[in-house]
């Protein structure tokens, strides 16, 4: 799926958004089937898959590289996670959702999916003592941690290019 471009604001987005849209809209009306890649037991080739597309953007980086680039990365992360963690304590009262719920899924904007999809999945099964708190605790956690990877990363970096690209 390509990008698709909104006349109105002639803003392109990406298919991968589009996908997300569709994929919920239609898991909600029952076109889709919940939980489709644990049934068709696939989800761990796809997340390897995925994690394996996100490994090749680093096949040129070189030692020389990181070390010019450790001291600002991690100033950004500090400075980026506390000003973070301050915006989300104030909308976390405004709608009313317990703060490290609503941290951890504003955490994804450092790492984006499927690294928020296997750190979910692993702190659930770390956490949960019987497969039923597992269930609930997957059921909890998972859709927004998600959806939260999907908009501060995909969505939010759609947009952000599309600002930039119309500065050129």
């Amino acid at each position: 799926m390509g990008n698709v471009t909104i006349p109105l604001i002639n803003m392109k987005i990406s298919g991968a958004v589009w996908a997300l849209i569709f994929g919920i809209i239609f898991t909600s009306i029952g076109f889709l089937d919940e939980s489709a890649l644990n049934k068709a037991n696939s989800y761990g080739i796809i997340m390897f898959a995925l994690m394996m597309y996100v490994f090749d953007g680093l096949k040129d980086c070189t030692p020389e590289m990181l070390k010019s680039i450790i001291l600002p990365m991690v100033l950004l992360i500090v400075v980026g996670v506390a000003g973070m963690a301050l915006f989300i304590f104030i909308i976390s009262k405004v709608l009313k959702i317990h703060f490290l719920m609503a941290f951890a899924t504003g955490l994804t904007a450092l790492y984006g999916f499927p690294p928020n999809a296997i750190i979910t999945e692993h702190t659930c099964d770390a956490l949960a003592q019987t497969p039923e708190e597992k269930e609930y605790l997957m059921d909890q956690m998972f859709p927004p941690m998600i959806v939260g990877g999907f908009v501060t990363v995909t969505i939010t970096s759609v947009i952000v290019a599309g600002v930039f690209r119309s500065l050129l």
